[in-house]
């Protein structure tokens, strides 16, 4: 197997494809879900409930971790490292229903995002292998 990666919450619209893209790319790819433990086409699912820091954090060894951005930085820089051009917004009508009709998700994600640190994984001392997420990114894809 390939570098590991762990992706929290990614049994979503966007993080399944993200999951699947590193899978078929030699990638290890685990998902922290709320749903059960499983394995499901090259992709592991580990339970989990982002609160308590319990079994999955031995998931987070030897995987790639990159600090915290915004949605808009990601995006970004999630391009560049693509070599794609830039595209322009998509007007928030068509996100909430493109959310609700085809992802099956909260539109408010995509539109204003979330501000979340893993204080407590910091806390522990744990530390992100790679800080920059442009660099990361470029070694991904």
């Amino acid at each position: 197997m390939g570098k590991k990666v762990v992706l929290a919450g990614g049994s979503g619209f966007l993080g399944q494809s993200v999951a699947e893209f590193l899978a078929a790319h030699g990638y290890e790819v685990v998902i922290l879900t709320r749903g059960k433990s499983s394995m499901e086409d090259r992709i592991k699912y580990i339970h989990w409930d982002a609160v308590q820091i319990n079994d999955w954090v031995s998931e987070l060894e030897g995987c790639y971790a990159v600090n915290p951005v915004t949605n808009k930085q990601f995006m970004a820089t999630l391009r560049k490292a693509m070599g794609k051009s830039w595209n322009p917004p998509a007007p928030a009508p068509f996100v909430w229903l493109g959310a609700y009709l085809l992802m099956k998700t909260e539109p408010s994600l995509a539109l204003t995002g979330r501000n979340c640190l893993p204080e407590k994984l910091l806390d522990s001392g744990f530390t992100f292998h790679y800080s920059d997420l442009e660099t990361t990114l470029k070694e991904l894809v």
